[in-house]
Protein backbone atom coordinates (compact mmCIF):
# COMPACT_ATOMS: atom_id res chain seq x y z
CA UNK A 1 0.00 0.00 0.00
CA UNK A 2 1.54 3.43 -0.96
CA UNK A 3 1.92 5.56 1.40
CA UNK A 4 -1.24 7.87 -0.07
CA UNK A 5 -3.64 5.36 0.10
CA UNK A 6 -2.41 4.95 3.76
CA UNK A 7 -2.63 8.39 4.66
CA UNK A 8 -6.95 8.07 2.62
CA UNK A 9 -7.42 4.87 4.68
CA UNK A 10 -6.71 7.20 7.76
CA UNK A 11 -9.08 9.54 6.53
CA UNK A 12 -11.53 7.18 5.99
CA UNK A 13 -11.06 5.49 9.94
CA UNK A 14 -11.22 9.09 11.26
CA UNK A 15 -14.44 9.83 9.31
CA UNK A 16 -16.06 7.00 10.78
CA UNK A 17 -15.20 8.20 14.35
CA UNK A 18 -16.85 11.98 13.49
CA UNK A 19 -20.13 10.25 12.45
CA UNK A 20 -20.32 7.80 15.79
CA UNK A 21 -19.68 10.36 18.00
CA UNK A 22 -22.52 12.98 16.04
CA UNK A 23 -25.19 10.36 16.13
CA UNK A 24 -24.41 9.81 20.21
CA UNK A 25 -24.67 14.17 20.44
CA UNK A 26 -28.13 14.11 18.82
CA UNK A 27 -26.80 15.30 15.23
CA UNK A 28 -28.38 13.43 12.51
CA UNK A 29 -32.00 12.58 14.63
CA UNK A 30 -31.71 9.28 15.08
CA UNK A 31 -33.45 8.31 18.31
CA UNK A 32 -32.11 4.72 19.43
CA UNK A 33 -28.16 6.26 18.91
CA UNK A 34 -29.02 9.15 20.38
CA UNK A 35 -30.36 7.47 23.48
CA UNK A 36 -27.79 7.48 26.43
CA UNK A 37 -30.05 5.84 29.05
CA UNK A 38 -33.51 4.12 29.49
CA UNK A 39 -35.90 3.10 32.11
CA UNK A 40 -38.57 0.68 31.77
CA UNK A 41 -40.82 0.52 34.86
CA UNK A 42 -43.71 -2.08 35.38
CA UNK A 43 -46.50 -0.88 37.82
CA UNK A 44 -49.11 -2.33 39.11
CA UNK A 45 -51.73 -0.69 41.76
CA UNK A 46 -54.52 -1.31 44.06
CA UNK A 47 -56.77 0.67 46.91
CA UNK A 48 -59.55 -0.61 48.87
CA UNK A 49 -62.36 0.48 46.49
CA UNK A 50 -60.66 -2.76 44.67
CA UNK A 51 -60.07 -0.36 41.51
CA UNK A 52 -56.59 -1.79 40.30
CA UNK A 53 -53.86 0.02 37.69
CA UNK A 54 -51.68 -1.93 35.41
CA UNK A 55 -48.93 0.55 33.80
CA UNK A 56 -45.97 0.22 31.59
CA UNK A 57 -43.87 3.69 31.45
CA UNK A 58 -40.47 4.04 29.52
CA UNK A 59 -37.89 6.73 30.12
CA UNK A 60 -35.60 7.77 26.60
CA UNK A 61 -32.36 9.87 27.88
CA UNK A 62 -30.83 11.46 25.63
CA UNK A 63 -27.77 14.74 25.96
CA UNK A 64 -30.70 16.85 24.76
CA UNK A 65 -33.87 15.95 26.88
CA UNK A 66 -35.89 13.10 27.59
CA UNK A 67 -39.11 11.80 26.43
CA UNK A 68 -42.07 9.45 29.03
CA UNK A 69 -44.20 7.04 27.11
CA UNK A 70 -47.07 5.87 29.39
CA UNK A 71 -49.29 3.11 28.10
CA UNK A 72 -52.19 2.67 31.75
CA UNK A 73 -54.94 0.61 32.04
CA UNK A 74 -56.97 0.94 34.72
CA UNK A 75 -60.16 -1.23 36.22
CA UNK A 76 -62.85 0.43 38.36
CA UNK A 77 -64.69 -1.99 40.46
CA UNK A 78 -67.80 -0.06 40.87
CA UNK A 79 -68.95 -0.34 37.71
CA UNK A 80 -67.19 -3.16 36.14
CA UNK A 81 -65.69 -0.56 33.44
CA UNK A 82 -61.85 -0.70 32.20
CA UNK A 83 -59.74 2.71 30.89
CA UNK A 84 -56.87 2.68 29.25
CA UNK A 85 -54.43 5.54 28.55
CA UNK A 86 -51.24 6.05 26.47
CA UNK A 87 -49.16 8.84 25.55
CA UNK A 88 -45.75 9.99 24.60
CA UNK A 89 -44.63 13.62 26.07
CA UNK A 90 -41.13 14.95 25.42
CA UNK A 91 -39.22 17.40 28.01
CA UNK A 92 -36.43 19.29 27.88
CA UNK A 93 -34.38 18.55 31.31
CA UNK A 94 -35.58 20.78 34.27
CA UNK A 95 -39.30 20.73 32.89
CA UNK A 96 -41.99 19.03 34.71
CA UNK A 97 -39.75 19.21 38.06
CA UNK A 98 -37.97 16.23 37.07
CA UNK A 99 -34.25 15.73 36.64
CA UNK A 100 -33.22 19.41 37.44
CA UNK A 101 -30.04 17.89 38.65
CA UNK A 102 -29.28 16.22 35.58
CA UNK A 103 -29.71 19.30 33.15
CA UNK A 104 -26.04 20.64 33.94
CA UNK A 105 -24.54 17.52 33.73
CA UNK A 106 -26.00 16.21 30.09
CA UNK A 107 -25.48 19.68 28.67
CA UNK A 108 -21.49 19.14 29.80
CA UNK A 109 -21.69 15.53 28.04
CA UNK A 110 -22.96 17.54 24.57
CA UNK A 111 -20.17 19.93 25.20
CA UNK A 112 -17.65 17.64 25.25
CA UNK A 113 -18.90 15.46 22.32
CA UNK A 114 -18.75 18.97 20.13
CA UNK A 115 -15.25 19.30 21.30
CA UNK A 116 -13.85 15.62 20.24
CA UNK A 117 -15.74 15.80 16.99
CA UNK A 118 -13.95 19.65 16.53
CA UNK A 119 -10.34 17.34 17.15
CA UNK A 120 -11.15 14.79 14.85
CA UNK A 121 -12.33 17.34 12.15
CA UNK A 122 -9.34 18.90 12.65
CA UNK A 123 -6.80 15.45 12.18
CA UNK A 124 -8.42 14.88 9.38
CA UNK A 125 -8.07 18.44 7.73
CA UNK A 126 -4.21 18.01 8.65
CA UNK A 127 -4.34 14.13 7.04
CA UNK A 128 -5.15 16.09 3.67
CA UNK A 129 -2.18 18.76 4.22
CA UNK A 130 -0.14 15.80 4.53
CA UNK A 131 -1.36 14.12 1.36
CA UNK A 132 -0.94 16.57 -0.66
CA UNK A 133 1.98 19.24 0.70
CA UNK A 134 5.27 18.01 -0.74
CA UNK A 135 7.43 19.73 1.45
CA UNK A 136 8.38 17.73 4.27
CA UNK A 137 8.68 20.15 6.88
CA UNK A 138 5.36 21.10 6.82
CA UNK A 139 4.56 17.25 6.57
CA UNK A 140 6.16 17.10 9.84
CA UNK A 141 4.32 19.61 11.58
CA UNK A 142 1.08 18.17 10.28
CA UNK A 143 2.16 14.80 12.10
CA UNK A 144 2.72 16.04 15.42
CA UNK A 145 -0.64 17.93 15.12
CA UNK A 146 -2.13 15.17 14.09
CA UNK A 147 -0.94 12.87 16.93
CA UNK A 148 -1.77 15.88 19.78
CA UNK A 149 -5.11 16.24 18.35
CA UNK A 150 -5.80 12.55 18.19
CA UNK A 151 -4.55 12.21 21.94
CA UNK A 152 -6.55 15.44 23.35
CA UNK A 153 -9.60 13.64 21.58
CA UNK A 154 -9.46 10.48 23.34
CA UNK A 155 -8.66 12.04 26.63
CA UNK A 156 -11.72 13.83 26.29
CA UNK A 157 -14.15 10.87 25.78
CA UNK A 158 -13.01 9.15 28.25
CA UNK A 159 -13.27 12.28 30.56
CA UNK A 160 -17.15 12.26 29.49
CA UNK A 161 -17.49 8.88 29.70
CA UNK A 162 -16.33 8.81 33.66
CA UNK A 163 -18.19 12.03 34.42
CA UNK A 164 -21.29 10.73 33.01
CA UNK A 165 -21.01 7.59 34.82
CA UNK A 166 -19.82 8.81 38.06
CA UNK A 167 -22.08 11.93 38.37
CA UNK A 168 -24.46 12.04 41.15
CA UNK A 169 -26.60 14.33 39.01
CA UNK A 170 -28.90 11.61 37.53
CA UNK A 171 -28.84 9.42 41.01
CA UNK A 172 -30.13 12.36 42.84
CA UNK A 173 -33.22 13.06 40.62
CA UNK A 174 -33.57 9.55 40.31
CA UNK A 175 -33.91 9.29 44.07
CA UNK A 176 -35.84 12.49 44.38
CA UNK A 177 -38.60 11.62 41.82
CA UNK A 178 -39.05 7.90 42.63
CA UNK A 179 -37.81 6.78 46.20
CA UNK A 180 -39.17 9.98 48.17
CA UNK A 181 -42.31 11.13 49.35
CA UNK A 182 -44.69 14.12 48.76
CA UNK A 183 -44.00 15.22 52.25
CA UNK A 184 -40.32 15.45 51.19
CA UNK A 185 -40.73 17.13 48.19
CA UNK A 186 -42.41 19.99 49.81
CA UNK A 187 -45.94 18.13 47.46
CA UNK A 188 -44.29 18.54 44.32
CA UNK A 189 -45.14 15.06 44.16
CA UNK A 190 -43.46 11.51 43.82
CA UNK A 191 -43.98 9.93 40.93
CA UNK A 192 -45.88 7.00 42.30
CA UNK A 193 -47.52 9.68 44.46
CA UNK A 194 -46.55 8.00 47.88
CA UNK A 195 -47.59 9.69 51.26
CA UNK A 196 -44.83 8.76 53.58
CA UNK A 197 -41.15 7.68 54.28
CA UNK A 198 -43.18 4.54 56.54
CA UNK A 199 -45.35 3.83 53.02
CA UNK A 200 -42.09 2.38 51.45
CA UNK A 201 -41.57 -1.58 52.44
CA UNK A 202 -39.08 -1.81 49.86
CA UNK A 203 -37.28 1.15 47.91
CA UNK A 204 -36.50 1.51 44.25
CA UNK A 205 -32.42 1.88 44.47
CA UNK A 206 -30.51 3.45 41.15
CA UNK A 207 -28.63 0.82 39.02
CA UNK A 208 -26.56 1.74 35.68
CA UNK A 209 -27.87 -1.31 34.31
CA UNK A 210 -30.10 -4.16 36.07
CA UNK A 211 -33.18 -4.46 37.77
CA UNK A 212 -34.33 -2.97 40.81
CA UNK A 213 -37.96 -4.01 42.51
CA UNK A 214 -40.12 -1.50 44.59
CA UNK A 215 -43.15 -2.13 46.82
CA UNK A 216 -44.76 0.49 49.06
CA UNK A 217 -48.18 0.31 50.99
CA UNK A 218 -49.48 3.53 52.24
CA UNK A 219 -51.86 1.88 55.14
CA UNK A 220 -48.27 2.32 57.18
CA UNK A 221 -48.60 6.13 57.13
CA UNK A 222 -49.96 7.24 60.51
CA UNK A 223 -52.70 9.91 59.24
CA UNK A 224 -53.72 8.44 56.04
CA UNK A 225 -57.17 7.06 56.38
CA UNK A 226 -56.28 5.68 52.34
CA UNK A 227 -54.85 2.55 51.63
CA UNK A 228 -53.47 2.03 48.52
CA UNK A 229 -50.45 -0.83 47.49
CA UNK A 230 -47.98 -0.45 44.86
CA UNK A 231 -45.51 -2.37 43.44
CA UNK A 232 -43.06 -3.32 40.61
CA UNK A 233 -39.86 -3.17 39.19
CA UNK A 234 -37.24 -0.66 37.31
CA UNK A 235 -34.90 -2.33 34.32
CA UNK A 236 -32.20 0.39 33.81
CA UNK A 237 -29.68 0.30 31.08
CA UNK A 238 -27.65 2.47 28.97
CA UNK A 239 -28.70 3.45 25.66
CA UNK A 240 -26.39 3.34 21.98
CA UNK A 241 -26.02 6.83 22.37
CA UNK A 242 -23.59 5.47 25.37
CA UNK A 243 -21.88 2.98 23.75
CA UNK A 244 -21.41 5.02 20.05
CA UNK A 245 -19.87 7.31 22.02
CA UNK A 246 -17.38 5.04 23.66
CA UNK A 247 -16.91 3.23 20.28
CA UNK A 248 -15.40 6.44 18.81
CA UNK A 249 -12.39 5.77 20.58
CA UNK A 250 -11.64 3.08 18.62
CA UNK A 251 -11.02 4.66 15.03
CA UNK A 252 -9.24 7.17 17.12
CA UNK A 253 -6.82 4.71 18.47
CA UNK A 254 -6.20 3.28 14.74
CA UNK A 255 -5.67 6.75 13.38
CA UNK A 256 -3.11 7.09 16.26
CA UNK A 257 -1.38 3.69 15.48
CA UNK A 258 -1.21 4.18 11.77
CA UNK A 259 0.73 7.22 11.80
CA UNK A 260 4.56 6.27 10.71
CA UNK A 261 6.90 8.78 10.14
CA UNK A 262 7.87 7.57 6.77
CA UNK A 263 4.39 9.13 5.96
CA UNK A 264 6.19 12.33 6.68
CA UNK A 265 8.61 11.90 3.59
CA UNK A 266 7.16 9.86 0.84
CA UNK A 267 7.25 12.03 -2.14
CA UNK A 268 4.25 13.04 -4.88
CA UNK A 269 4.82 12.14 -8.89
CA UNK A 270 3.54 15.39 -10.86
CA UNK A 271 3.60 12.72 -13.66
CA UNK A 272 1.78 9.57 -13.63
CA UNK A 273 4.56 6.63 -14.94
CA UNK A 274 3.34 5.59 -18.07
CA UNK A 275 4.07 1.32 -19.14
CA UNK A 276 6.44 0.89 -21.66
CA UNK A 277 3.78 -1.12 -23.69
CA UNK A 278 1.62 2.31 -23.99
CA UNK A 279 4.53 3.83 -25.08
CA UNK A 280 5.72 1.77 -27.88
CA UNK A 281 2.18 1.47 -29.10
CA UNK A 282 1.65 5.08 -28.97
CA UNK A 283 5.47 5.55 -30.76
CA UNK A 284 4.65 7.13 -34.18
CA UNK A 285 5.60 5.33 -37.08
CA UNK A 286 9.05 5.65 -38.91
CA UNK A 287 8.85 8.65 -41.55
CA UNK A 288 9.41 6.92 -45.17
CA UNK A 289 11.78 8.59 -47.93
CA UNK A 290 10.20 9.32 -51.48
CA UNK A 291 11.13 5.97 -53.71
CA UNK A 292 13.47 8.80 -56.04
CA UNK A 293 15.42 9.21 -53.13
CA UNK A 294 18.11 6.98 -53.17
CA UNK A 295 19.30 7.53 -49.67
CA UNK A 296 20.68 3.82 -49.38
CA UNK A 297 23.44 4.95 -51.23
CA UNK A 298 26.44 7.34 -49.92
CA UNK A 299 26.20 10.79 -51.30
CA UNK A 300 29.57 11.58 -53.32
CA UNK A 301 30.36 14.67 -54.71
CA UNK A 302 31.61 15.30 -58.43
CA UNK A 303 33.99 17.27 -59.43
CA UNK A 304 34.28 18.79 -63.36
CA UNK A 305 37.05 20.91 -65.15
CA UNK A 306 37.10 22.05 -68.46
CA UNK A 307 38.38 20.15 -70.89
CA UNK A 308 40.04 21.66 -74.09
CA UNK A 309 38.94 20.17 -77.41
CA UNK A 310 41.24 18.89 -79.82
CA UNK A 311 41.62 21.05 -82.86
CA UNK A 312 41.63 18.15 -85.38
CA UNK A 313 38.00 17.86 -84.68
CA UNK A 314 37.12 21.91 -84.65
CA UNK A 315 35.00 22.95 -86.96
CA UNK A 316 36.14 25.46 -89.47
CA UNK A 317 33.69 27.66 -91.37
CA UNK A 318 33.91 27.58 -95.19
CA UNK A 319 34.04 30.71 -97.10
CA UNK A 320 31.39 31.86 -98.24
CA UNK A 321 33.12 33.96 -100.72
CA UNK A 322 35.16 31.14 -102.37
Amino acid sequence: MSSEQEILRLQQIAVAGIVLISLSIGIGGFESIETWHQIEIEHDESDDDGDTSDANFDMIFSLGGWELSMDVTTYYSYDDSTDSYSNSVDYDYGEANAFEESENAMANVQRGGYLAVALLIFALWKLQEMKTETTNEVREVAFKQIKQALQVAGVVILAILLYYYQASAFEEDFDKLFASTNEEDDDEGNFFGVECDAAWTNKPEFEWSGTTKYKYDEGNCPENSWNEVGDGEFDISPGMGFFAFAAALIPIYLVFNGLKPRLMSFSVPSIPSVPVQVMEANKPPPITPPSFVENDLPITRRETAYQKPDISVMAIPEDEDS
